[in-house]
């Protein structure tokens, strides 16, 4: 009589899962119990049992063992992950307060960005309100830096151009230069008429004043020069009998350029409203260089145009050929027989 065979029990689903717990010791577990499983088979196989079917159900058994240790198995082999997944989350939990942090500082940092103020306008006063240093002025028929009959002054905080020590007035149309030239840059000058033309003035140069820019080098200036070479913003007074714009364009020397044509008569007129009597204005001319040029009254543009150049006829001497752009030059206020005053001249570069 054979050796009584020794039934392998199958380890249920539960045991299964109940081992693969325990930090991954039921594999190996399993394995064992597989090995010791194999190792009775072998001795019952030894005996030569003559029940073969417990035999051959041996292998089925070993067989869902080994299954049942792959499927133990796979779940320790998915415990990393899952432990994995329980840091990332532990690190999400830890990084998004820190994330929300950091985003609320950027937007407040950007917030307070837009609303800080723009940086203060670094405008330079050309007129100091005290004296005409920093100015030469040429007047038609005196030699530079000679200020016939006292022509400008400054009295109470103002440049004045008066005709006080004149008799009357011979032409001698006049100008007072900035030392330094321009290329681009913005310019203000608050201006206004006072009391009466001088006699011997001109009907044209009636409450007319204005600007030059763009100037030729004053020391180039002729003896009898009436304008530099230049482009003027021109300043008119309206009366009650006359009413004129102001901050027009005229071209001593020059053309202009309006749209696609080029601009050949001596005056344009701008778009701006009357002032009159003695009301102070405040001009501004807007350069960029031989570009744009933009004349300005109260933050409203009345008139623009393009492509200054040298044009027309030449004072004897000047050399630079018909058509050159005019980029930069001196700044100069007019005196052209009538009473003007200028309250302040300032300047802002405009970077190219």
């Amino acid at each position: 009589m054979g050796r009584k065979s020794i039934p392998i029990r199958q380890m249920t689903d539960r045991e299964a899962k109940q081992s693969a717990c325990c930090e991954g010791i039921g594999s190996s577990r399993q394995f064992s119990v597989g090995s010791r499983q194999s190792s009775a088979g072998n001795s019952q196989s030894a005996a030569g049992s003559p029940r073969p079917a417990v035999f051959s159900r041996q292998p089925a058994a070993l067989g869902r063992q080994f299954s049942v240790g792959s499927r133990q198995s796979a779940v320790i082999s998915r415990r990393p992950s899952t432990g994995s997944r329980l840091l990332s989350l532990q690190a999400i939990k830890y990084c998004i307060p820190k994330m929300k942090k950091t985003l609320i500082f950027a937007a407040v940092t950007i917030m307070m960005a837009s609303c800080s103020p723009k940086p203060k306008e670094q405008w330079t006063e050309l007129f100091n309100g005290e004296n005409l240093d920093g100015w030469t002025i040429k007047i038609k028929g005196s030699p530079l830096g000679e200020n016939y009959r006292n022509t400008f002054r400054v009295e109470d905080g103002i440049m004045k151009v008066s005709y006080q020590e004149y008799d009357t007035f011979r032409m001698e149309f006049g100008h007072i230069y900035y030392q330094e030239p321009f290329s681009s840059y913005r310019l203000r000058v608050e201006y206004r008429f006072t009391g009466e033309q001088v006699p011997g003035g001109p009907s044209w140069g009636y409450r007319n004043s204005g600007i030059m820019y763009h100037c030729q080098d004053p020391a180039t200036i002729g003896l009898n020069q009436d304008w530099p070479v230049s482009v003027e913003v021109q300043f008119l007074g309206s009366t009650a009998d006359r009413e004129t714009p102001t901050m027009n364009v005229c071209t001593p020397h020059s053309h202009i350029v309006m749209g696609d044509s080029l601009i050949t008569r001596h005056c344009t007129p701008s778009t701006s409203g009357y002032f009159y009597d003695d009301a102070w204005v405040m001009a501004e001319l807007v350069v960029y260089a031989d570009s744009i040029i933009h004349h300005i009254i109260d933050g409203d543009t009345v008139l623009t145009y393009s492509k200054p150049q040298i044009g027309g006829d030449l004072p004897e001497g000047f050399t630079l050929p018909q058509g050159t752009p005019l980029r930069e030059g001196y700044i100069a206020l007019q005196s052209e027989s009538h009473p003007v005053e200028f309250r302040k001249v300032e300047i802002l570069r405009i970077r190219e």
